[in-house]
């Protein structure tokens, strides 16, 4: 039993170990002077996702390698 609620205990530090940006809402838009090459971090699919937008929020990276070492678990 002690293992098991180790295993959860760690498993719950990895978690919180993971970038505050990947928890933000993916895909804000709104007024910018050019779109940019992004992905955003989707958790519902824990997928990093490609898109054109502006840099408006902390949930986007320039390559998806970056977004996956962050976010993905």
């Amino acid at each position: 039993m002690k293992a098991i609620g180790l295993i959860v205990a760690l498993l719950s530090l990895v978690q919180g170990l993971r970038d505050r940006s990947c928890q933000l809402t993916p895909f804000v838009q709104g007024p910018c002077f050019e779109l940019t090459m992004l992905y955003s971090y989707m958790a519902d699919r824990n997928e990093c996702v490609f898109w054109h937008g502006c840099l408006l929020d902390g949930n986007h990276f320039t390559n998806k390698e970056d977004c996956e070492a962050k976010c993905k678990r």
